[in-house]
């Protein structure tokens, strides 16, 4: 097993259209599973099946769900942003071949930030 593509080093999730963060893994099997953490703490799973020898994996799905965006409470409240997580994959295809790309950190960000969102500042990447 081996990964053939992985997403940039940092790529934007949700908006109005789609912002797909693919992996593509090479693999024998039938299928490929994917193991989605930050840090230590997984954040998600999915599953994809091969096709030419090559499974391509969207994880845009599960970063988006972990940096919604939610705008302020009130007009005098000040939030810090949340729009951006560090996040690897641990992969395993049907035969058990096992594969961890851990060294390789990459980081989601929000694409769209919501109505009545004035301070942005939270949310620039440098």
């Amino acid at each position: 097993m081996e990964i053939q593509e992985r997403p940039k080093e940092f790529s934007a999730v949700g908006g109005r259209l789609p912002n797909p963060v693919l992996y593509k893994v090479a693999t024998s099997g039938s299928y490929v599973e994917a193991l989605v953490l930050s840090g230590e703490s997984e954040i998600g799973k999915l599953r994809a099946s091969t096709r030419n020898g090559v499974a391509v994996l969207d994880v845009s799905s599960v970063l988006r769900d972990r940096i919604r965006v939610r705008p302020p409470a009130g007009l005098e409240v000040v939030e810090a942003g949340t729009g951006v997580i560090a996040y690897w994959c641990r992969f395993k295809d049907s035969e058990g071949a096992e594969l961890t790309d851990q060294e390789n950190v990459h980081y989601a960000v929000a694409a769209a930030l919501p109505a009545g969102v004035s301070d942005y500042s939270g949310y620039t990447v440098l």
